[in-house]
């Protein structure tokens, strides 16, 4: 899915403390105000990646246009995060091929060491997709983890109730 610039991680914060007021049925306030079709499409965002919890290892691809792969060389200890058994890319990195384009995944947690803005289009924290995909990621899980509470079946089984991760492609146009 293309991230949209106009997207805000202190819009993301309104719809969840909203949503939070909405499910307690409190007063909504100035501080979780926002328009109608914002509400609706930061809920459509969360519940994207919620619904995706009853797939096998689900992943919610985030496309940046004005993200930049960088030449990252990688250090012993780098690679290990990157590559090894904890690691987001196992033994190489993914790349999907699209419309002339080439999407190359970013790794969980490092993704800044291997992707960045150009200076004309440096994003402030505030609409930079590599963080608004973590929020988006923990506000799902919150979400998911505030509406199951009480589902609780009696077992000792522990409850995985999210799972979903949400990544980066960066874009490159394939040079022909």
């Amino acid at each position: 899915m293309d991230f949209d610039p106009s997207w805000s991680l202190e819009e993301l914060g309104r719809y969840r403390l909203g949503r939070e007021r909405s499910m307690n049925f409190e007063e909504h306030t100035e501080e979780d105000a926002l328009d109608d079709l914002r509400w609706e499409m930061y809920d459509c965002l969360v519940e994207a990646t919620r619904e995706m919890y009853y797939f096998s290892n689900p992943t919610v691809w985030l496309v940046d246009h004005r993200l930049r792969c960088k030449s990252t060389v990688l250090d012993e200890h780098m690679t290990k995060m990157v590559f090894g058994r904890h690691g987001s890319w196992y033994n190489e990195q993914l790349v999907f091929h699209a419309a002339g384009c080439r999407y190359y995944a970013m790794p969980d947690y490092y993704a800044s060491e291997f992707c960045g803005y150009d200076l004309e289009d440096d994003s402030d924290c505030d609409r930079d997709a590599l963080s608004f995909a973590s929020e988006l990621e923990r506000v799902g899980a919150l979400q998911e983890a505030v509406e199951n509470r009480d589902d609780d079946d009696g077992s000792d089984e522990e409850k995985s109730y999210y799972t979903i991760s949400v990544r980066l492609l960066v874009c490159e146009k394939d040079h022909a």
